[in-house]
């Protein structure tokens, strides 16, 4: 091997892994799992993100002990409170005079956090996002202050889901009371908090799905720039999954569904979509509850690119599940970069609720090598603990995250799992068969393989699991990869050829 090859050969990962996957991992907290109590009263935890140096970010809400205000914290790896951060790790924000709390977070390239949710006015509620720093103060070139307030209506607005795109625009999704019912609602800001002019009118779009009301939880970006919004939709008389997806000017996509929009049963009269997450190849998979007559079971199903229905995923497109003896109740999805598809949420077990996830292979069939039968169910203490969140970590670890019971009032709540990593090896290539260089790197890479297997298929994958980027039959033992436009951080390099598949690290700074 030439000098060059030494110098930049990539930091591999361990093929081997030493746990079963849906074990608590004991490096984490005590034996797995953290709780935090912020204030005196209720605390949740909603959402959650991963920086680029492993750090966990969660956001919720806090009592404030008049009304609620939103809250971030921030962990180190192993789950302590990182003491860099706000006042020992947490941070609260009142953005006005009544209740607010943080339903989305994300972090940009630059290590800043956005919180997006919603502020009650005393009127009504609206859209509402805030920035921090890296070290959790108000970062004061967003916005006002470090804050925007944007009413989409006269009526209630309430964001729910968030997206940064890779012009790092910022894109929030929820709902808009019309007068009469909701409708999804999107807003899109510039970097600097402004509504974008490019975006539906004003940097608003609305959208009625149904003939009732219409709820978005999630978006996504797609490589494309196009954007899709999920939630549910009340036709008159079912609730149905929906899907809508958009250009990049936030017009409806007519390629998808009908006229941009897709709906989809889970079984049941009631399907109540709530998160989505895209795969490799461009079908989108969505989760929520479905109703089974006596009780809400994990609903999921999945849709072609097209907006149509996967009828390969599970029985006609559509997988239930059931955990425990009464609600099931799905809050979080990720799409692992092996396929598998891992959905969290809460499980009632005839008392009170417990953490709960699962994992399906890409077929939606039960992943045995998951849990018990596929299925984890954790309970932080006697009480109920709700999970809202759930995040793939760059070394494949899962955390889940909301809140926890103490006996007196609620509590943020994470726990971690171990799990197989992913990108194992086939027949006898090996990491080292291939090289990253320069790695790290400012995004521009080149990646050879110096056994001489021909590259079939590449898929670039960023910290949180997220497909970024795919490049199919490539055809050649040498090749450059672009990731210039993406925001820096770890990203995970997974390569085909005809005799193995591996996954590769690598840094962009």
């Amino acid at each position: 091997m030439n000098k060059l090859a030494i110098a930049f050969l990539i930091i591999t990962i361990s093929l081997t892994s030493f746990s079963q996957s849906g074990n608590l991992d004991l490096s984490f907290g005590i034996a797995g799992k953290v709780t935090t109590a912020v204030g005196n009263g209720n605390d949740v935890g909603s959402a959650i993100a991963v920086q680029s140096d492993g750090k966990i970010v969660v956001t919720g809400n806090t009592y404030n002990g008049t009304n609620f205000d939103i809250v971030v914290l921030r962990y180190n790896t192993n789950g302590t409170l990182d003491n860099t951060f706000g006042t020992s790790g947490k941070v609260t924000t009142a953005i006005g005079s009544g209740t607010e709390t943080g339903n989305a977070v994300a972090v940009q390239t630059d290590g800043k956090i956005i919180v997006a949710g919603y502020s009650y006015t005393g009127t009504n509620a609206d859209f509402a996002v805030v920035r921090y720093n890296a070290n959790g103060t108000l970062d004061n070139t967003f916005g006002t202050l470090g804050k925007v307030v944007t009413p989409i209506g006269s009526a209630a607005d309430i964001a729910y889901g968030m997206v940064l795109q890779a012009d790092g625009k910022i894109v929030l999704v929820g709902n808009s009371l019309n007068g009469t019912n909701s409708d999804f609602a999107l807003v899109r800001y510039t970097t600097t908090g402004v509504l974008d002019a490019t975006f539906g009118t004003g940097g608003k779009v609305t959208t009625p799905v149904g003939s009732s009301s219409d709820y978005a939880y999630s978006v996504l970006v797609q490589p494309d720039g196009k954007l899709i919004a999920g939630g549910w939709s009340n036709d008159g008389f079912n609730i149905n999954f929906a899907l809508v997806r958009y250009t990049i000017n936030g017009g409806l996509d007519n390629s998808f569904g009908t006229a941009g929009i897709a709906t989809a049963t889970g079984g049941g009269a009631d399907n109540y979509g709530r998160c989505i997450a895209l795969q490799a190849d461009g079908k989108v998979v969505m989760t929520g509850d479905v109703t089974n007559g006596a009780d809400y079971n994990f609903g999921t199903t999945r849709f072609n690119s097209n907006g149509m229905v996967d009828n390969t995923f599970g029985t006609a497109g559509i997988v239930n599940t059931s955990l425990g003896s009464g609600d099931d109740d799905p809050y979080g999805l990720v799409v692992q970069r092996d396929g598998k598809i891992l959905v969290a949420g809460a499980s009632f077990n005839g008392a009170n609720f417990d953490f709960a996830s699962v994992r399906y292979l890409a077929n939606g069939s039960m992943d045995n090598t998951y849990g018990n039968a596929g299925k984890v169910i954790t309970s932080m203490g006697s009480g109920s603990d709700y999970c809202n969140a759930i995040l793939l970590q760059a070394d494949n670890k899962v955390v889940l995250a909301g809140y926890s019971a103490n006996g007196i009032n609620d509590d943020v709540a994470l726990l971690r799992y171990s799990n197989v990593l992913l990108g194992i090896t086939k027949n006898n290539s090996s990491q080292n068969d291939w090289i990253i260089y320069p790695n790290p790197g400012e995004g521009v890479l080149q990646l050879k393989n110096i056994t001489s297997f021909r590259v079939d298929k590449v898929e670039v994958y960023n910290a949180l699991g997220e497909l970024v980027l795919i490049e199919n039959t490539v055809g050649d033992t040498c090749m450059q990869i672009d990731l210039a436009k993406q925001p820096k951080g770890i990203y995970w390099i997974r390569v085909y050829t005809q005799n193995a598949i591996s996954c590769l690290r690598y840094q962009l700074f």
